[in-house]
């Protein structure tokens, strides 16, 4: 859908400016459901310290 509304864009059909940040809202909710489902914690930043790095992909490695 995301990418359909860029060509849209790209084409000078309509703007689509709001439409584009009301998808891209949806796909981080819907990430985080899929998280909490799963229970996979969120991603870890580059300001984390490597051991909690390590221990989060541990973690997911788990999962898979």
């Amino acid at each position: 859908m995301y990418y359909l509304l860029i060509l849209t864009k790209d084409l000078n059909y309509c703007n689509t400016d709001e439409l584009l940040d009301n998808t891209h809202e949806v796909q981080k909710m819907m990430s985080g459901l899929i998280r909490s489902i799963s229970g996979i914690s969120k991603p870890v930043g580059f300001n984390k310290s490597q051991e909690q790095y390590t221990s989060s992909v541990a973690d997911e490695e788990e999962l898979m």
